[in-house]
């Protein structure tokens, strides 16, 4: 993430000759990508790429506990499901730009156990853990645990989720009244809709759209206007 992070940053945001930004940085990342973003932030702290602003939809709010609920909600269809179209872009957009930073043997390996992975857990094992260099499972979903941690990230955020969450149980009218108190004062602002289901929100009758743009948009147009009242100041 960090990497991923600097190259943008060095490549669209600074100015190669002052070394300042020439425009605002902001993030935007969906579901497990949200939950890696998340991670990033909480770990790091200030000590981050110089970010104005996240908005981070549908973050698993403790993945070890949702684990058995994803895995055998529907009778396992969703990880079933969402593991052949996830397998497939990994092995068209991730798997090519990986393979000169690898060994040979890592990552023929890395694609043996890609192509046999039927689950999304299994597609964690073959790629995520490998690349972090975790071993544990319970260890990497620790990791991307947000629960009692959104108090340490320091880039103004804001956090959207769904009470009738398919995906991750936690979100069904579960989030503790104490991790909102505890975020009066930091840098994080918490959504929660009742209806939504996972990255789902959606709005009209005949024809519907997605929601979740207005939000995002709200917040993050924040950062961009919050500097046009100054210059006009």
């Amino acid at each position: 993430m960090h990497h991923a992070l600097t190259y943008v940053y060095e490549k669209y945001i600074k100015d190669p000759k002052t070394g300042k930004k020439k425009q605002k940085f902001l993030a935007y990342a969906v579901s497990m990508g949200a939950m890696m973003l998340a991670a990033y932030l909480i770990k790091n702290g200030k000590n981050v790429v110089p970010l104005d602003g996240t908005v981070l939809y549908g973050a698993g709010w403790h993945a070890v506990e949702d684990l058995d609920y994803f895995n055998s909600n529907f009778f396992g269809l969703y990880t079933r499901g969402l593991c052949f179209p996830v397998r497939m872009i990994y092995k068209r957009t991730i798997l090519p730009q990986l393979k000169d930073l690898m060994d040979k043997e890592s990552f023929d390996e890395m694609c043996q156990e890609l192509d046999e992975a039927r689950f999304l857990n299994e597609m964690d094992q073959a790629v995520h853990m490998r690349l972090m260099g975790i071993s544990s499972q319970l260890e990497y979903y620790d990791v991307m645990a947000i629960r009692g941690r959104l108090k340490h990230i320091k880039v103004p955020t804001l956090h959207i989720s769904a009470d009738d969450d398919q995906i991750f149980e936690q979100y069904n009218g579960k989030m503790p009244a104490d991790e909102a108190q505890a975020l009066t004062n930091s840098s994080v602002m918490l959504c929660k809709t009742s209806r939504g289901n996972h990255v789902c929100h959606m709005t009209g009758y005949f024809w519907p759209k997605q929601w979740i743009p207005k939000p995002t948009f709200h917040f993050l147009n924040f950062f961009r206007d919050y500097d046009k009242s100054l210059k006009r100041k």
